[in-house]
């Protein structure tokens, strides 16, 4: 066996396994809405947390081992990712009361709509 074979799942099990990464995504502004796509391939619809608030998108996911996989002696492992997560800052206010989303496929979408905001108007005084 050569050494960099001999030496790769050990060193790449402290590099993949056990950290969060980013979710990669997409954010389209739309003419009264941002769309958001995440991919989240490998993830369950009860494995997902979406928290929005009027300016902030915060997307996390979390695998847990099952018993099954515990009891399985690895000798390198890649494909397991234990937590993602995603913070997202709009700027623009948005309504997060109104906000929509969809899980389909390993892909995450969400629409969320701007928030309606008072405009700046100017009065003129009415001559009693």
């Amino acid at each position: 066996m050569s050494l960099i074979m001999k030496n790769y799942p050990r060193t790449m099990h402290h590099r993949i396994n056990r950290s969060t990464l980013a979710i990669p995504v997409d954010v389209i502004e739309m003419d009264d809405s941002f769309m958001v796509q995440a991919n989240l391939p490998g993830f369950d619809l009860n494995e997902l947390k979406v928290e929005l608030d009027f300016e902030t998108l915060k997307i996390s996911a979390k695998k847990e081992n099952t018993e099954e996989e515990k009891e399985v002696k690895y000798l390198h492992r890649e494909r397991f990712l234990q937590e993602m997560s995603r913070t997202l800052k709009f700027h623009k206010p948005v309504d997060a009361s109104k906000a929509k989303s969809s899980f389909k496929n390993g892909v995450l979408n969400i629409s969320i709509p701007f928030a309606d905001i008072a405009k700046t108007v100017t009065l003129v005084p009415e001559v009693n």
